[in-house]
């Protein structure tokens, strides 16, 4: 999974890049001590967390899915209009649209120790289910997908601009 996700996490760097965007990539846990470091050492305007999901017992269970933070679900980072997991969602085509009840989101924004900012969790897919599998391994799926979350990270950080 780490491979794939990876994958992703490139064709998001390199369309975000071509639109003048400063990434900072992180890899590890949600709480491992690199990323709650980079949260003190930059200031993020959005964070987009990248997974692959699997289903242990229903290989028909498929599809894209948008997490937020349940703290902040009236705020930027949630679930209104003008929110990045609803932007998000609207891009990619899915209505499943979550709340994140895991550990990868802390209160108003993403990981803990007074740092927020709006993010996201996106599950690109299951890797349990044959028609999510071949567009998680198809790089035009991928590039297609990450060129529409940057457009929907554009939009959300410059709603004038987007529009």
């Amino acid at each position: 999974e780490w491979r794939k996700n990876r994958d992703y996490a490139a064709e998001l760097i390199k369309e975000l890049t071509a639109k003048g965007a400063t990434v900072v990539f992180v890899s590890g846990d949600a709480g491992s001590k690199s990323i709650i470091e980079s949260m003190k050492d930059y200031k993020y305007d959005a964070v987009v967390s990248i997974h692959c999901n699997a289903s242990n017992n229903n290989s028909s269970v498929k599809g894209v899915e948008v997490f937020y933070s349940e703290e902040d679900k009236n705020g930027k980072g949630g679930i209104g209009e003008d929110g990045l997991p609803s932007i998000l969602s609207k891009k990619l085509g899915t209505n499943k649209l979550k709340s994140d009840t895991l550990t990868h989101f802390g209160s108003n924004g993403f990981l803990r120790g007074g740092v927020y900012s709006p993010s996201v969790l996106l599950e690109m897919g299951y890797l349990t289910n044959e028609y999510d599998k071949l567009n998680i391994d198809s790089l035009r799926d991928r590039q297609k997908k990450m060129k529409l979350v940057a457009e929907g990270l554009v939009e959300f950080l410059n709603p004038k601009k987007a529009k």
